[in-house]
């Protein structure tokens, strides 16, 4: 093999692996993504199951002060 072969190989090997690092860091960047989209619903989840026992209640409340 000749040395601009060999070169342009090792470049090429060189390549691939900085690909599959950068898609490696996507993956996990995805994945954690997709994990603070989930915490966060469950966090909104939990606050409207709190929120839906006072919120109605207090809507009336108004809904009654309004109409008197």
């Amino acid at each position: 093999m000749h040395r601009c072969e060999e070169v342009a190989l090792a470049r090429m090997v060189e390549i691939e692996e900085h690909r599959q690092h950068i898609m490696q860091g996507l993956l996990e960047y995805e994945m954690r993504k997709e994990q603070r989209e989930m915490d966060e619903s469950s966090k909104e989840d939990t606050a409207n199951s709190f929120g839906s026992r006072d919120g109605p209640q207090d809507g009336v409340a108004k809904a009654d002060e309004n109409q008197a």
